[in-house]
């Protein structure tokens, strides 16, 4: 006859439960400002981008901005250049960036030469929106926009 069987086991008495190993409690590591650091994190971020034309986009970056093309599917392309992905998708139907107002900055780019970046740039053809200048934060920094409208600051700590 089909059914469920009960298992008894006894149980634990005092002197068995004092007698297990307790766990400890797990340690929390500390950064240098004594902040608990987290046990997952974060590797890396990649930028999710919609655009008008992925394929025009795309030729940005690797063109102008010195990405490299690292996916191509249907709708999308994904480019990058050292610890920085994007991944354009296209959204032929979507908002344009402009209509966004000081919404349409999407990247902050932190580089270890930007006067050398600077110059490339400018040498590709791109042309800042903002001039660089040393801001009060400690950072070094300028403005591009790209052929879609959207606006990429980038950056260096002086």
């Amino acid at each position: 006859m089909g059914g469920i069987a009960f298992v008894h086991r006894p149980a634990l008495c005092q002197s068995q439960i004092s007698r297990r190993p307790r766990a400890s409690a797990p340690q929390l590591k500390r950064d240098p400002l004594g902040r608990s650091e987290p046990q997952l994190r974060i590797l890396q971020n990649h930028y999710v981008l919609a655009v008008h034309n992925v394929r025009e986009s795309a030729k940005f970056y690797t063109e102008k901005l010195g990405f490299e093309l690292t996916a191509d599917h249907v709708g999308w392309i994904f480019v990058a250049r050292d610890n920085c992905m994007i991944m354009l998708g296209e959204c032929p139907d979507d908002m344009h960036p402009s209509q966004l107002g000081c919404h349409n900055y999407f990247a902050y780019l932190r580089v270890d030469d930007i006067n050398a970046y600077h110059r490339e740039l400018q040498e590709r053809g791109v042309e800042s929106i903002a001039p660089i200048a040393d801001e009060p934060w400690g950072m070094r920094e300028f403005s591009i926009r790209t052929p879609d409208g959207h606006r990429i600051k980038i950056g260096q700590q002086i």
